[in-house]
């Protein structure tokens, strides 16, 4: 498969728009952890940015990121039915994918990749598990 260069400019187009997702999760955590947190919504909310993230990421050599989405979404499906938020969960997708666009981890990550997605992956399955 032949190798798609991608403009600086659209490249970082995708870093800023990344980035404003990421504070986005950010201020849902927040929202998550307050008393008055509407979690329904919230879900729905975390549900369309973490799907955002997870479509965008191959086409810009961040198939981490899209592989960090993927978890974070099939945790949302996966608990539908029940209906909460594992904010420790969610916490730990954001600080991951901060970091693989903080350090510009392209591709799969490589081992550290497989290592991180092993984790996260193993988090959900903990988190549908005790649903």
């Amino acid at each position: 498969m032949a190798q798609i260069h991608i403009s600086d400019e659209l490249r970082q187009s995708y870093l800023d728009y990344t980035n404003d997702c990421l504070n986005k999760l950010d201020d849902f955590l927040l929202k998550a952890r307050s008393d008055d947190a509407d979690i329904a919504q919230l879900r729905k909310d975390i549900f369309a940015v973490a799907h955002d993230l997870k479509g965008m990421g191959g086409s810009f050599d961040f198939q981490l990121m899209t592989d960090a989405g993927s978890t974070l979404c099939v945790y949302f499906r996966s608990t539908e039915e029940h209906g909460g938020l594992d904010d420790n969960l969610l916490e730990t997708h954001i600080k991951s994918m901060r970091t693989i666009i903080d350090n510009n981890i392209t591709g799969d990550g490589g081992p550290m990749g497989e290592k991180l997605m092993s984790y996260l992956k193993s988090m959900v399955e903990q988190a549908i598990d005790e649903n």
